[in-house]
């Protein structure tokens, strides 16, 4: 149970993920708050009633950190929901609705029953991505919510790599937190602005925008033959990770530089599942612009 209406709650099973969540914490990168280690399946209404803000498959923290970046106040309620792509995505099995990690339903039933305020996540973009939102559109309007989604990639907040994604949001129709003039899926109120900020080419607002951390980042050669960005004060290596990246083993003989006996295994898991938190930092920036059309925020 919360401690405090203010309390974060975070959902997460991997228990890589979990440990990382709890470094984040200690170093005040993201809030601190209940991290419940159970699978979605099992979560309960009651058991996130009442939080603030609740990161479901919270993996490494991204929604949380990118609501620090886009100042989103601790006293309104957000809720994220990335899903696992897993299901939908082109380089998985396909499986879709039947792969047994298709978990949006477990959110859903959370949704209808505590009707936060704001819901956003994302998913792979890919036709089975699609075909995933429009499930999730359903099923959100079915509980009278108005929705949207867009495609955007991390490239459009000057990272050196595409992840495409879809990212959308939902904000109930009526009650308590009644919208004045809904998005729909016709409308491109919030995302219309979310794309125009998202853009490269557009000057970042000050005090509003995450800074672009590739900013003065050198093209190099690789080898397949293509030229990518690399970031600012990269060290080439010629084993192993950057020293301080990471640590080693507990107990371990080897010096900090000797990083390649760490499991890069859980590195890449949490990286590969994570979401770009600058562009998940211009969607609520946007919602946030977007506050006045709704009551009591």
């Amino acid at each position: 149970m919360h401690g405090g209406l203010v309390s974060a709650y975070y959902n997460e099973n991997d228990k890589g993920a979990v440990e990382w969540l709890h470094n984040l914490m200690r170093r005040n990168l993201i809030p601190s708050g209940e991290i419940d280690e159970r699978s979605i399946v099992d979560v309960q209404p009651a058991d996130v009633r009442g939080y603030r803000h609740v990161h479901l498959f919270a993996g490494i923290g991204g929604w949380a950190y990118a609501a620090s970046l886009a100042r989103w106040p601790r006293e309104t309620e957000l809720w994220t929901a990335s899903c696992p792509c897993q299901p939908f995505s082109s380089a998985g099995h396909k499986r879709g609705r039947n792969d047994p990690r298709h978990l949006w339903p477990h959110v859903a039933r959370l949704v209808a029953a505590n009707r936060p305020a704001y819901l956003v996540g994302e998913q792979t973009s890919s036709a089975l991505g699609y075909a995933w939102f429009d499930e999730v559109a359903a099923d959100l309007e079915a509980s009278r919510y108005a929705c949207r989604a867009v495609d955007i990639p991390a490239l459009s907040v000057g990272a050196p790599h595409r992840r495409q994604r879809l990212w959308w949001v939902a904000v109930p129709q009526d009650g308590e937190h009644a919208v004045a003039n809904p998005p729909s899926s016709g409308g491109d109120v919030t995302f219309g602005k979310a794309q125009e900020r998202a853009s490269p080419a557009r000057p970042a607002p000050p005090n509003q925008t995450p800074a672009n951390l590739w900013a003065g980042g050198d093209f190099v050669e690789c080898a397949d033959g293509q030229r990518r960005l690399a970031k600012p004060g990269i060290r080439w290596m010629a084993d192993g990770l950057p020293a301080g990246m990471v640590r080693v083993r507990s107990g371990s003989t080897h010096t900090p530089e000797a990083t390649r006996y760490v499991d890069r295994a859980g590195l890449w898991r949490g990286f590969g599942n994570a979401v770009v938190p600058q562009l998940a930092a211009e969607i609520l920036s946007a919602l946030l612009e977007d506050g006045s059309r709704y009551k009591g925020v």
